[in-house]
Order: C-alpha cells, then sequence, then structure tokens
C-alpha cells in the first residue's frame, strides 16, 4: 500500500480515532455488534496498513484516544457510546481498557492526542 495523491506539495495525516481495548475489543466490554463489523471488514488489519504506509512515506499517524477518570468526575453521557463507556468503565485512565489495542500499538515517532473527560 502506498499514499498517493501529494505530489503538489500537499501533505496529510493518518488520524485513527478511539481505536482502543474498551471500546473496540469484545473480550473487554465493547458491543458485540462493534466488534463483529470491525471484524467483517478487516478494519484493523487495512487501519495497520495505512499507518505503515504513511510512516513509510514520513507522514505523521496520529492515535486519538478517550480516557475517562476513575470517579467519573467531568464526563456526562451526552452521548450512547459515552454514556455506555462511563457505566461499563471501559475506558478508566490506568486501564487495559484505555489502551490502545495490540494491533494498532503506536510507534515511537506516531502521536497521541489524549481526550480526557
Amino acid at each position: 500500500m502506498t499514499v498517493r495523491g501529494l505530489d503538489r506539495g500537499e501533505t496529510a495525516a493518518l488520524l485513527i480515532n478511539e481505536m482502543q481495548t474498551g471500546i473496540v475489543d469484545p473480550a473487554s466490554g465493547a458491543g458485540a455488534g462493534l466488534a463483529a463489523h470491525l471484524a467483517s471488514r478487516s478494519v484493523t488489519s487495512t487501519i495497520a496498513a495505512l499507518a505503515q504506509a504513511f510512516r513509510a512515506a514520513g507522514l505523521p499517524v496520529v492515535h486519538s484516544t478517550i480516557v475517562l477518570r476513575a470517579d467519573g468526575a467531568g464526563t456526562s453521557a451526552s452521548s450512547l457510546l459515552l454514556g455506555v463507556l462511563k457505566k461499563r468503565g471501559s475506558v478508566i485512565e490506568g486501564t487495559d481498557g484505555a489502551g490502545i489495542i495490540a494491533g494498532l500499538a503506536p510507534e515511537p515517532e506516531d502521536l497521541v492526542s489524549q481526550r480526557r473527560h
């Protein structure tokens, strides 16, 4: 896989959003439907291939994560996903669920942007 269309001085970055254990791993509390959808569409392997292509092209790979406080302070259930994450304690700071899934673990040159609630 190669990154194309950047021949006019344009730049690009790959943003990988919330591919965290507590969100997409069915063994860690993710919804079975979401996990099945990701598996049926080869989402993780496709993102991993894109990330490698971006790195090879010298382009940035950015991992965006969501992390909740253990005491729940600062988090309101303003969306269905956020409500479920808070109720299940899926992406609590310092837990395995808050980490990025193994198949997409950040490389040293990657950037990680952690959204805290």
